[in-house]
């Protein structure tokens, strides 16, 4: 059966048959509230367009084409882009570099929807506080991705609403040292956080643990050897041919910073299993949650 598409916000996202509006907005990277995903809490109840009188519950409302939603969440700005820059980081990612045709301020670490055409978007984290970079993995007839990596053209339109998110760097503490961890894309906030802190002046260690399952998936090496002043491990489940990747497993890396890690702020970012075992670990070491920034990584379908 094919996709269905809605609009939540003004975002155009998809959604396969069976889908609820809360399933379909999560994995676009939309971050509707939410909590018992029962109908109990009423945590996710967003408000029709056309009808301001009816209000829905997205855990409990299926996904179908041309419905229209608003949270009580304030519009996202829009903003015209140009592509301006794309190079291969590995083997299936592709760093992107965009250029706002009007003024746009962002924080590394955030992340935005962008869209080629009307009614489709795609989720993205930013990785730099200098220039709008993003990540892409691309997927084989992904809309956006593998549009992106065979068709695009240096100087194509795009169109990006937001920046949203809190993923960002701390310039208020500069002692306070930093782990940040991830898997996958999830690598590019986390870079944003990195180079967000060395650009401020951050004067307390800084960790940076990527990990992947298969050799594929640990990118950008070379990128992150230039990284001054940040200590970084790529991590592989797998062997990998590349002597600058170690065999092991992220979390258990992570567990060896003991209770070291009570004294740092930390960074999750990437697979969504991964993201919440890793700050139960964190927690549990007696990291605050306030000093837990997380951004899971739902993938597009």
């Amino acid at each position: 059966m094919s996709r269905v598409q809605l609009e939540v916000d003004g975002i155009g996202i998809e959604a396969d048959p069976g889908d609820s509006v809360l399933d379909a907005c999560l994995r676009a990277g939309l971050a509707i509230p939410h909590s018992c995903r029962a109908g109990a809490c009423r945590g996710c109840e967003l408000q029709s367009v056309e009808d301001a009188a009816r209000a829905v519950l997205a855990c409990q409302t299926p996904a179908t084409a041309g419905l229209r939603l608003r949270s009580g969440q304030a519009q996202l700005r829009r903003t015209a882009l140009r592509l301006v820059r794309k190079e291969w980081l590995g083997d299936s990612t592709l760093r992107v570099v965009l250029e706002p045709q009007t003024r746009l301020q962002w924080e590394a670490g955030q992340y935005l929807f962008l869209s080629r055409e009307p009614g489709r978007s795609r989720c993205y984290s930013i990785a730099s506080p200098e220039e709008l970079e993003l990540h892409i993995a691309v997927q084989p007839r992904g809309h956006m991705s593998a549009w992106l990596a065979e068709d695009a053209r240096i100087g194509d339109a795009l169109e990006m609403a937001g920046p949203l998110g809190h993923c960002t760097h701390a310039a208020a503490q500069l002692d306070e040292p930093l782990l940040l961890a991830g898997t996958g894309t999830g690598l590019a906030p986390l870079l944003g956080v990195a180079r967000s802190a060395i650009r401020a002046g951050h004067c307390a260690p800084i960790h940076l643990l990527h990990g992947s399952a298969r050799p594929s998936g640990n990118y950008a090496l070379d990128l992150l050897d230039s990284l001054s002043g940040v200590a970084v491990e790529s991590w592989c489940l797998e062997s990998h041919p590349d002597p600058r990747v170690r065999h092991g497993d992220l979390i258990a890396r992570v567990r060896q910073f003991g209770s070291e890690l009570a004294s740092m702020r930390v960074y999750l970012c990437g697979a969504p299993a991964l993201v919440s075992q890793l700050q139960r670990e964190c927690f549990l070491e007696g990291v605050p949650l306030s000093r837990i920034h997380s951004d899971p990584f739902l993938p597009a379908r």
